[in-house]
């Protein structure tokens, strides 16, 4: 608590606006804009990679935080976290997933594209940074956050065989996976991602062209983000258990690696 209140007196309240938006770039929101792109534009084969070793990453998270079951410095002390900042602080404390999210996305990036260590590191550091300022985290949250981001960043992204896997298999993990989300709702969402884009066939080229690119990704990122908030107001609306989130996520992660390269292969030939 003392490391909070000493980064809050040191940055005074002016940088909250500033601490907020950094936190905000750690939101799902965020990270399928970032993800989608890369897989789009970049590299099919390495977003799909990417996007298995988020969901992966974020399972752990929720699991440690239900083991650990660590309460949030707000919950203690109210003062030190305004609403706006407790409004990003989902579940328990520990680790922070803000923080290993952070690390294993820009972490697995840096080991693919060594020249984006400087930019992985800053951004990882203002991230946990952001959580302790705003009051969300204690050091160690954050601390063991990172250091668990980084051990899957560094896991997923060794290179992989690309390996074509058997129908009766596909079939049986997604069913596996969905009886985990029953049992386990928290990890719903996740681990709806996990799968989707681990069926993912990735066969397509990106587009060519700025014009193409621009066009392709922001009709994509439109249909792909409101398909999300779409089904998620669906869902409240008809009071639906946490766990149809698995199917949400994974319908909505297979329109993104699945559905849209298709629609822009069409459009192409």
């Amino acid at each position: 608590m003392d490391t909070i209140t000493t980064l809050q007196a040191f940055f005074g309240p002016s940088w909250q606006t500033f601490f907020l938006g950094v936190s905000a770039l750690g939101s799902k929101y965020a990270y399928i804009t970032l993800i989608a792109l890369y897989y789009w534009l970049v590299s099919p084969q390495l977003g799909r990679q990417l996007g298995m070793t988020l969901g992966l990453s974020y399972v752990s998270n929720l699991l440690l935080k239900d083991l650990f079951n660590q309460p949030r410095p707000f919950t203690l002390n109210p003062d030190v976290a305004m609403p706006l900042a407790q409004a990003t602080a989902d579940g328990n404390a520990l680790p922070s997933g803000h923080s290993q999210g952070a690390a294993t996305f820009w972490f697995f990036l840096a080991w693919r594209y060594a020249r984006l260590w400087p930019l992985a590191t800053v951004f990882v550091a203002l991230v946990a940074l952001s959580r302790l300022y705003l009051g969300v985290h204690y050091p160690l949250d954050v601390i063991a956050g990172v250091l668990i981001g980084l051990a899957f960043a560094w896991v997923g992204s060794r290179q992989l065989r690309s390996l074509t896997w058997p129908r009766q298999l596909e079939i049986a993990t997604v069913l596996a996976a969905f009886l985990a989300a029953v049992a386990l709702p928290e990890i719903a969402a996740p681990l709806g991602v996990f799968i989707g884009f681990w069926l993912a066939s990735v066969r397509f080229k990106p587009p060519l062209g700025w014009p193409s690119k621009i066009f392709w990704s922001v009709s994509g990122l439109s249909v792909v983000l409101l398909s999300l908030i779409g089904l998620g107001e669906l869902s409240d609306w008809a009071s639906l258990p946490e766990w149809m989130d698995y199917w949400r996520y994974l319908a909505v992660t297979l329109l993104a690696t699945e559905g849209w390269p298709r629609l822009m292969q069409f459009a192409k030939a």
